[in-house]
Formats: C-alpha cells, structure tokens, sequence
C-alpha cells in the first residue's frame, strides 16, 4: 500500500483518488483544509499505457474523464500534478 494513503487515514480519512490510482499518489496537500492527496498525471498516463491504452488515447481518458470529474469530488478531491506531454 503507498504510504501516503497509510498517513492520509489518519489526517482525512475521506480523502479521494482516482479508482486503482493508488501509485499516482506522490504527496499530501496540507495547505488545503482538508488535507487532500497529490496525484501525478504522468503516472496515471503510465498506468493506463500499462493497461494497453495508447499514450494518446490515455491523455485523452485523463483529461476528457478523470479531470472533469474532480469538481464532483467535493472538498475531497486530489490536486493534480505535472504535464501529459512531458
């Protein structure tokens, strides 16, 4: 289990992430009230391609899918980090 969801149980136990995103977490946002979890787009691009998606077609998931749902998860809802096109 990545450490930071160990940590993150304790300081806000209703922090979210993206569904089987667990090694996309790189850190914890203590500047935000709750405390949310930092996920990487390069990584969550990574985990897709690893899937069998195209790297295109992964940006294009991350975007169009997981990004626009972040709104909906409330006060709860990951901090996106980096580029897709690094």
């Amino acid at each position: 289990m990545n450490n930071f969801i160990t940590i993150m149980r304790k300081l806000n136990p209703q922090a979210a992430y993206p569904a089987r995103m667990e090694e996309a977490i790189v850190g914890i946002v203590r500047s935000k009230k709750p405390p949310v979890f930092r996920v990487s787009r390069n990584k969550i691009i990574k985990i897709h391609m690893a899937e069998g998606m195209s790297r295109e077609d992964a940006i294009e998931f991350c975007e169009y899918n997981l990004e626009r749902s972040l709104p909906y998860y409330g006060k709860n809802a990951p901090t996106m980090c980096g580029s897709y096109y690094q």
